[in-house]
């Protein structure tokens, strides 16, 4: 082929410091722990509690995924905070999952019995995850009722994606710095335990190349 045939390739060079996230001080310290912990392992009994509500009310409520995250979503409209001794702790949702959780439970229902719905479903959520916590012993648990998140001290939070009947929804908990602490100490400590585990020897392949890269 002659010159002439050849096309040059449009070459697009990649700058890390512009194309790549930007991650801040707080999220390399927690990234091996909080952010990386499994929250369930240590609600062993949460789904149980709500299992004998869910079948009376005929409602399906399946988890689709739980993910810790330093930062406070603004999607929200609504917080329900509460105490763990003197550390903060919230429930919040927006207004749209709000009336789909209430509009499961209770079809066709006015503005105050909505009201009460929610703040039942969140005063029984925070005290369903106290009781179902399976780690170190915590203080004592108070709810506060409806807060504004500049009242309350929050670090971080934890994104609870559910589907309720065929409808999806985010439910937020709103966590202070030293239950934040509290999560990543216990999975670091998990996660050493289980690299010092002995395991059987096992054969493991290499391939190593170079490249003749300009």
């Amino acid at each position: 082929m002659s010159e002439a045939g050849l096309q040059t390739p449009n070459l697009n060079f990649w700058d890390p410091m512009s194309q790549l996230k930007r991650v801040s001080h707080r999220e390399i310290e927690y990234s091996k722990g909080f952010l990386r912990a499994q929250l369930p392992q240590w609600l062993p009994g949460l789904a149980m509690q709500w299992l004998t509500l869910t079948h009376t009310l005929g409602v399906e409520v399946k988890i689709i995924s739980v993910e810790p995250t330093l930062s406070i979503p603004n999607d929200f409209d609504v917080i329900f905070a509460g105490k763990i001794g003197q550390e903060d702790i919230g429930v919040g949702a927006s207004q749209e999952a709000l009336l789909t959780l209430a509009e499961a439970c209770i079809p066709g229902a006015k503005n105050i019995a909505q009201g009460i719905l929610q703040e039942y479903l969140a005063r029984r959520f925070l005290s369903s995850v106290v009781l179902a916590w399976g780690g170190p012993q915590i203080p004592e648990f108070s709810f506060q009722g409806i807060r504004d998140v500049s009242q309350m001290s929050i670090a971080g939070s934890v994104i609870l994606r559910l589907q309720i009947n065929s409808v999806q929804c985010s439910v937020f908990i709103f966590l202070g710095s030293k239950t934040i602490d509290l999560l990543d100490g216990m999975w670091r400590r998990q996660i050493r335990s289980a690299a010092g585990q002995t395991k059987s020897p096992g054969e493991v392949h290499l391939e190593l190349a170079q490249l003749a890269v300009k």
